[in-house]
């Protein structure tokens, strides 16, 4: 018995650490769509209007007055590219990455994992897409499921590339507006893609995302 509950006592000690780790990775994402939301679009705004009084301008003007405006343009522009590169860093996540910090949460949660990839490469934007189903679909395995196995799948089928993931719990029919599901449909359908999520026969649940195969 005081074995079962060290073990136990360090399996939510690990849970913990993972829900911590979960919590900062959606405030990076939070962060990331703010500044691109907001500072991005004010950015966008000067360089349009700088480049717009520049084009304006009458041919008489003072050309230390044109160059001003075609340094504000310029710096605008140089600031605009910096906070999308920025943004970009923040939301970058890989498949393999995704499946290794899968692993670690299902593990703190006392849920076994199964990974049956048969995908050797995918260009970056459809494999940023599959990495973030992944995150998700781990997560709410993690948070919701109250289950003890999880199976993730990636394979081809065609001209896709179809990611799986399935749990054994007590399943559910929705995903509320605005969740982290809802995301994920909208990732899938930019790049062409298909999004579907529910229980299995009322049984556990399955999400699951298919990307198009396309050159990188």
């Amino acid at each position: 018995g005081g074995c079962l509950l060290v073990r136990y006592i360090r399996q939510l000690e690990a849970a913990r650490e993972e829900i911590a780790r979960l919590a900062v990775s959606e405030e990076r994402l939070r962060f990331a769509r703010d500044l691109h939301d907001l500072l991005g679009q004010n950015l966008a705004v000067v360089v349009l209007k700088s480049e717009l009084v520049d084009r304006e301008l009458p041919q008489t003007v003072d050309p230390g007055i044109r160059n001003e405006v075609k340094d504000i343009a310029a710096v605008a522009r140089k600031s605009l590219n910096d906070v999308r590169q920025a943004v970009t860093g923040y939301r970058q996540a890989g498949l393999q990455a995704e499946l290794t910090s899968g692993r670690a949460a299902l593990l703190a949660a006392g849920i076994g994992l199964a990974v049956e990839d048969e995908i050797d490469g995918l260009p970056g934007v459809q494999e940023n897409v599959l990495a973030w189903a992944i995150r998700e679909g781990v997560t709410n395995v993690v948070k919701h499921s109250h289950g003890t196995r999880c199976v993730v799948r990636l394979k081809r089928e065609m001209d896709r590339a179809v990611l799986t993931v399935e749990d054994n719990g007590v399943g559910s029919d929705h995903a509320a507006p605005g969740s982290g599901l809802t995301g994920i449909a909208e990732r899938a359908n930019r790049v062409g893609g298909t999004f579907a999520a529910g229980s299995i026969d009322g049984k556990g649940f399955r999400l699951q995302v298919a990307v198009p195969l396309l050159e990188a």
